[in-house]
């Protein structure tokens, strides 16, 4: 755990799919930072528009490649 913690601190994002955050969400909203967005892919993003925090928590159907600049 302290390895992850370590790589979050590092990152400005942070991509993760519905059931990885559905697994670890109450600990995920308990510590959302404008310094890291969390952006969960997920086929529905319109289920979890009242869970939205701009900039900090985020949904999205685009796929991670789509996401990120390379």
């Amino acid at each position: 755990q302290a390895h992850f913690r370590t790589l979050i601190s590092l990152s400005s994002a942070i991509i993760m799919g519905r059931q990885t955050f559905l697994a670890s969400k109450d600990i995920i909203m308990s510590r959302l930072t404008s310094k890291t967005l969390r952006l969960v892919v997920t086929n529905h993003p319109e289920k979890y528009a009242n869970l939205v925090v701009p900039g900090q928590l985020e949904f999205t159907q685009n796929q991670p490649k789509e996401i990120i600049d390379v």
